[in-house]
Protein backbone atom coordinates (compact mmCIF):
# COMPACT_ATOMS: atom_id res chain seq x y z
CA UNK A 1 0.00 0.00 0.00
CA UNK A 2 0.98 3.42 -0.23
CA UNK A 3 2.15 5.77 2.33
CA UNK A 4 -1.09 7.71 2.15
CA UNK A 5 -3.44 4.82 2.71
CA UNK A 6 -1.72 3.42 5.76
CA UNK A 7 -3.56 4.03 8.98
CA UNK A 8 -1.74 3.32 12.22
CA UNK A 9 -3.79 1.13 14.32
CA UNK A 10 -2.18 0.98 17.75
CA UNK A 11 -3.62 4.68 17.94
CA UNK A 12 -7.08 4.91 19.60
CA UNK A 13 -8.47 7.29 16.96
CA UNK A 14 -11.13 7.50 14.52
CA UNK A 15 -10.56 8.00 10.95
CA UNK A 16 -13.06 8.52 8.50
CA UNK A 17 -12.15 7.70 5.02
CA UNK A 18 -13.88 7.89 1.82
CA UNK A 19 -14.15 5.34 -1.00
CA UNK A 20 -15.13 6.18 -4.61
CA UNK A 21 -15.23 4.35 -7.92
CA UNK A 22 -16.88 3.36 -11.24
CA UNK A 23 -17.29 6.36 -12.22
CA UNK A 24 -16.70 5.57 -15.87
CA UNK A 25 -15.45 9.46 -16.76
CA UNK A 26 -18.47 10.95 -16.02
CA UNK A 27 -16.99 14.45 -14.60
CA UNK A 28 -20.59 16.09 -13.26
CA UNK A 29 -20.53 12.90 -11.30
CA UNK A 30 -17.36 12.72 -9.59
CA UNK A 31 -17.76 17.13 -9.27
CA UNK A 32 -21.28 16.23 -7.22
CA UNK A 33 -18.88 13.42 -5.01
CA UNK A 34 -15.86 15.87 -4.24
CA UNK A 35 -18.37 18.74 -3.22
CA UNK A 36 -20.17 16.61 -0.73
CA UNK A 37 -16.95 14.93 0.17
CA UNK A 38 -15.44 18.52 0.76
CA UNK A 39 -18.52 19.02 3.36
CA UNK A 40 -17.51 16.30 5.59
CA UNK A 41 -15.02 16.08 7.92
CA UNK A 42 -13.44 12.78 6.18
CA UNK A 43 -9.62 11.99 6.59
CA UNK A 44 -8.55 11.02 3.32
CA UNK A 45 -10.44 9.85 -0.30
CA UNK A 46 -9.88 5.73 -1.36
CA UNK A 47 -9.93 5.17 -5.05
CA UNK A 48 -10.93 2.18 -6.72
CA UNK A 49 -11.09 2.74 -10.12
CA UNK A 50 -12.48 2.81 -13.12
CA UNK A 51 -12.57 6.31 -13.14
CA UNK A 52 -12.06 7.64 -16.84
CA UNK A 53 -12.75 4.68 -18.80
CA UNK A 54 -15.95 4.50 -21.42
CA UNK A 55 -17.11 8.21 -20.64
CA UNK A 56 -17.50 11.67 -22.38
CA UNK A 57 -14.42 13.84 -20.06
CA UNK A 58 -11.73 11.12 -19.78
CA UNK A 59 -9.02 14.31 -19.84
CA UNK A 60 -10.64 16.08 -17.44
CA UNK A 61 -11.25 13.25 -15.12
CA UNK A 62 -7.99 13.11 -14.89
CA UNK A 63 -7.07 16.43 -14.07
CA UNK A 64 -9.33 16.48 -11.60
CA UNK A 65 -8.44 13.17 -9.81
CA UNK A 66 -4.60 14.41 -10.12
CA UNK A 67 -5.61 17.45 -8.06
Amino acid sequence: LGKHLLINITERTTHEIAVISDLHGNYYALAKVLAFLRSQEIDGIIGLGDFVTDGPFPQRMMRVLRE
